[in-house]
């Protein structure tokens, strides 16, 4: 949708001041969202070679799995992060009143001229919007799928999503051959630190 979207009329009674930021938190789950379902096909593919090396075995490529095999200050390290982000875009840097989704300070630097083709900013809002909506969706749906039928999507990692009629043309040899597709033909993990 362009402009605004409320189907459930959510805003309906509310003040201008609440609905922009009923917005900023949409953008904000959308923004977390998308970046959890990179995360989720970062770790399905099983490129997760850092957390590897710091547990000092090889982790599943379930990211609940995974997850769950995460020491406790690995854990309490992000925790830490987001509460420290969360702290600076509330108290330190916080954004206009009047775009409290504008965390980097771009309304300033921007002409609000719609037509000019230099300045698509309002598009890109739009873009931004409709993306981290489907990536709410999206992340909703990886987890229930994960949780309910155990399939996390490993998948969506393979060449044409490992159809049969792409094993031919897309063959590493070796032991990679099945569980690391991208990385060319033969490669093997170095041995970890015992």
């Amino acid at each position: 949708p362009e402009d605004f979207w409320d189907p459930a009329g959510i805003t309906n009674g509310k003040s201008k001041e609440e609905i922009l930021n009923l917005r900023a938190m949409e953008l904000k789950h959308g923004r977390v969202a998308m970046l959890a379902v990179l995360g989720w096909f970062h770790v399905a593919a099983g490129y997760h070679i850092i957390g590897d090396y710091a547990v000092g075995e090889h982790l599943d490529n379930n990211p609940l799995v995974n997850l769950t095999q995460m020491p406790m200050g690995g854990i309490w390290q992000v925790v830490f992060t987001i509460m420290c982000l969360e702290w600076v875009t509330t108290y330190v840097c916080k954004p206009p009143e009047e775009k409290p989704w504008d965390i980097l300070g771009w309304t300033d630097i921007l002409i609000e001229d719609e037509k000019s083709i230099w300045n698509q900013f309002r598009k890109a809002e739009n873009q931004e919007l409709n993306n981290g909506r489907l990536a709410m969706m999206g992340i909703t749906g990886l987890i229930a799928q994960d949780v309910l039928f155990g399939d996390f999507g490993e998948a969506a990692v393979l060449p044409c999503f490992g159809a049969e009629a792409c094993k031919e043309l897309f063959s590493p040899v070796g032991p990679a051959a099945t569980t690391e597709p991208f990385l060319g033909a033969g490669f093997i993990y170095p041995p970890l630190a015992q």
